[in-house]
């Protein structure tokens, strides 16, 4: 693979417009690569461009044609590869439209040549001092082997380009063209990523991270570091205390200058005295102080569902509000673990902002945070903590650990009665799952996507209806909207129920009955989220002279199956985060039929990385399998991988094993 990215930065007085320019040519050496490369997917904007061509073994080269191009459903498909590095992230606000387009005839030795240029521009609001893009993380290792990769980013003197090369990564050069200046660089010769499951790529590989960031005179203080040799080492901890409390105690010079009031229309001073008059209205403001800092919580989390906030923004409002019943708490300061730690910190975007108060921690809650909950990028962190009261003090900062959560926290809890149809072909399945903890960040927004949950939000915060705010000659526009909606939601939702239960078991639905949502996981009292569905799996059961050969283990979903190649490891174990999935399968076994055996259904795998343990009981015609499978950290040595395969086989054999009833 050979790859080249030019990133060209352009100053405005409300915005910096970033153009992306990404080519690649990729030899086909093996069926792999053939196969990872036969469809190519590109942007559609009306300033994009995206061209592709196949040159073959023969030196011939044969454009690929864009007119038979198919909308991509779902945004989760498009490969990184011909994702931008500086676009915008997908999100329930924002879904960039992608198109894909099959390559029939490549062969290997082919090689792929594409090319696609996109422009990203960040809007400013107000007098803006100081601006900064989203920084930039490349791995050096990539899918394939890489012969050569080049990074160039040109931009005006105005800017300052700040880098860091970690583990082996090479250096940018800088070269100064008068008022323009260019950042190169370049990477030769690396090895395919030979460990990709269960890693940590940007904390445990070779990578560079690089931002752009523009800031007047009066405004340097608020670059990280003066100058590349300082950014290049380790930041210690008495520099980001000094630097996180400068950050956060001249946010008045920041108001309505940068990214960091992204989401909120009005000051941050502002917002905060609407939303206190709102509590004031809702009786709510005269709370006890836990549930008065809960209210507040959920109130922001109205306003981030509708517009995301900056996580410094988040920070910012709660602490003010607390601050209006003089609540005492700490401000936290942490980073994003699927990014960097902090003795790696670099950039100013890179710190994740949050509250703590009766040792409880507050983070930004996104769509569907509850107070106190941890999303799993920040289970187990190094964190700095400052009281918010204290602006001066040095002796008050200290540093602690994020609660992590473990394995009765962390929970998927799947709940299986089955029947055999009448043609013993298909399973019948009423199922009931229960998520708790970190595991619902992965689940919730698919599970609650086309349902009404946000008519029972602003109970959350002291109101009784979801149209409480809205201006009464607007509601019953709004609420026959709405009306419909929820019409439209309820043909969409069993079909999109039906692929996810496909994908899970990788067997055809046959039908689709029935999805009820239980409980929404975004209470503070019901904080589990549960679901229940009703359908029939097809090609489940086969039939061998008068038996039944039943793939009842099935049921567990798709497990992991380590390759020959995986099996030899070089990196660490990273697991995401600590939990226990457990499965209670019950099949009624039908009239004139005995189960055979039982003995592959009992199996008990336990060491320090996790386990996996099954048991089979009979009482009448009920056979019933309890399943549990535990992921007992987040982190292990690599020392652990052997431990760490046999939990994971074991679950992958079990998934893979079959029930024989016998004719009787």
């Amino acid at each position: 693979m050979g790859t080249s990215l030019l990133l060209a930065n352009s100053y405005h007085e409300n915005s910096i417009v970033v153009e992306e320019n990404e080519r690649r040519r990729i030899l086909m050496q093996d069926k792999y690569a053939v196969d990872q490369f036969s469809v190519v997917y590109f942007r559609f904007n009306n300033l994009d461009l995206f061209a592709a061509r196949i040159i073959k073994k023969d030196g011939s080269t044969e454009e690929v044609s864009l007119k038979d191009a198919a909308r991509v459903s779902n945004i989760k498909e498009v490969p990184a590869d011909f994702t931008g590095y500086t676009d915008y992230k997908a999100s329930a606000s924002y879904q960039p439209i992608y198109f894909k387009v099959a390559i029939p005839n490549m062969e290997v030795g082919d090689v792929l040549e594409y090319e696609f240029f996109h422009t990203n521009t960040q809007v400013y609001f107000g007098q803006v001092n100081y601006k900064e893009f989203d920084p930039v993380y490349y791995l050096c290792n990539r899918s394939m082997p890489v012969e050569k990769q080049v990074i160039e980013i040109s931009t005006d003197n105005k800017n300052f380009v700040g880098y860091r090369a970690m583990r082996g990564a090479g250096q940018f050069e800088a070269k100064d063209n008068g008022d323009k200046k260019t950042y190169r660089w370049v990477d030769q010769h690396r090895d395919k990523l030979k460990d990709t499951r269960y890693l940590n790529e940007y904390v445990e590989l070779p990578a560079i991270k690089f931002q752009v960031i523009y800031a007047s005179n009066r405004k340097q203080d608020f670059i990280w570091f003066k100058n590349q040799d300082e950014l290049n080492r380790p930041v210690t901890k008495e520099e980001l205390t000094e630097k996180v409390k400068l950050f956060w105690y001249e946010m008045d010079g920041l108001n309505n200058m940068s990214l960091y009031t992204e989401g909120i229309s009005k000051s941050p001073g502002t917002l905060i005295k609407n939303m206190y008059n709102r509590m004031k209205e809702n009786g709510s403001a005269e709370a006890k102080e836990e549930d008065y800092v809960r209210n507040v919580y959920y109130m922001i989390r109205s306003y981030t569902l509708r517009s995301g906030w900056h996580d410094f923004v988040f920070a910012q409002i709660m602490s003010g509000m607390m601050a209006k019943r003089n609540i005492a708490h700490d401000i936290v300061v942490t980073t994003s673990n699927n990014r960097t730690n902090i003795q790696d910190l670099a950039f100013n975007r890179e710190i994740i902002w949050g509250i703590r108060f009766n040792n409880k921690y507050y983070f930004n809650p996104n769509d569907h945070l509850n107070p106190g909950e941890i999303p799993s990028y920040l289970a187990g962190n190094e964190c700095l903590t400052f009281p918010a009261a204290d602006s001066k003090s040095k002796a008050a900062v200290k540093y602690d650990i994020v609660p992590g959560g473990d394995t009765s926290t962390n929970k998927f809890a799947y709940q299986l009665k089955v029947t055999l149809d009448t043609s013993l072909t298909a399973f019948n399945i009423q199922k009931e799952v229960e998520i708790t903890g970190a595991c619902k960040e992965g689940s919730i927004d698919e599970i609650l996507a086309g349902t009404a949950f946000l008519e029972t939000d602003v109970k959350n915060y002291g109101g009784s209806s979801m149209w409480d705010y809205e201006p009464k000659n607007q509601q019953e526009k709004l609420q026959e909207e709405w009306a419909a909606q929820k019409k439209e939601w309820k043909e969409e939702k069993p079909k999109q129920m039906q692929a996810l239960a496909e994908s899970e078991y990788s067997r055809e639905v046959k039908k689709y009955d029935q999805f009820r949502l239980l409980q929404d996981g975004r209470a503070f009292k019901k904080m589990p989220l549960k679901y229940s569905e009703q359908f029939s799996l097809d090609e489940t059961v086969a039939k061998a002279g008068d038996d039944l050969i039943v793939d009842l283990p099935l049921l567990i979903g798709t497990q992991t199956q380590l390759k020959k190649e995986e099996r030899t490891r070089m990196a660490p174990i990273n697991f995401g985060l600590p939990r226990t999935l457990s499965w209670t399968i019950t099949l009624a076994i039908p009239v004139g039929y005995t189960l055979a055996d039982t003995d592959n259904l009992n199996q008990q795998v336990s060491n320090e990385t996790g386990s996996f343990i099954s048991k089979a009981t009979i009482a009448g015609n009920l056979l019933t399998i309890e399943v549990s499978k535990q992921y007992k950290g987040k982190f292990f040595e690599l020392s652990q991988w052997s431990n760490a395969m046999q939990f994971i086989d074991a679950a992958y054999n079990f998934s893979q094993s079959k029930i024989i009833l016998k004719k009787q």
